[in-house]
């Protein structure tokens, strides 16, 4: 093999089935040997005898969808904040220069913060307090938008934060 050689789709064809193979005999080697817990790592014929109860009984595509559906929201929501936020900095020098440096310090290597929801007005930057869950509501039967409303909704009313611009949030003028 030599550095940027063309492949030829038998090749990739043949290297393919082969990372495919091998991943599947460390599997087995792993599994079968019992060089880790089944219940970390479970053998190819547990996963095998397992799935028809898994997709049957237990909603298996039902479930690998909706997880799915929440990672494509999460990008698609964390898109719909950094897209206009780039946008802004490239048109605003002013935005750009509040932002770049937080986002310049949380992106290097040596930052150790994680989870952490900040924000910057003028010349400040403010931490603000994690999210924690105040109240929960469960119904044996699941949820529709007219149970969310009826039900869900009215109980959760006093544990509701009212919308607040930061002036409201918080007590001080901009720095």
């Amino acid at each position: 093999m030599e550095v940027r050689t063309p492949v030829s789709n038998q090749q990739a064809r043949t290297l393919a089935a082969a990372g495919i193979g091998g991943v599947l005999l460390l599997w087995c080697a792993v599994s079968y040997g019992g060089l880790i817990s089944t219940i970390i790592l479970p053998s190819p014929t547990d996963v095998l005898a397992a799935f028809p109860v898994l997709h049957f009984e237990e909603a298996l595509v039902r479930s690998a969808l909706a997880s799915l559906y929440r990672v494509g929201m999460g990008f698609l929501l964390s898109g719909l904040v950094a897209i206009p936020l780039g946008l802004l900095m490239g048109t605003f020098p002013a935005v750009k220069h509040v932002i770049a440096p937080l986002v310049v310090h949380l992106a290097s290597p040596g930052c150790s913060l994680t989870g952490q929801v900040f924000g910057a007005r003028q010349n400040e930057i403010y931490l603000y307090s994690q999210p924690r869950q105040v109240r929960s509501v469960h119904r044996e039967a699941g949820w529709s938008a007219r149970s969310i409303h009826e039900h869900a909704i009215p109980s959760m009313r006093q544990f509701l934060t009212g919308p607040e611009d930061s002036s409201q949030a918080i007590g001080w003028d901009p720095i």
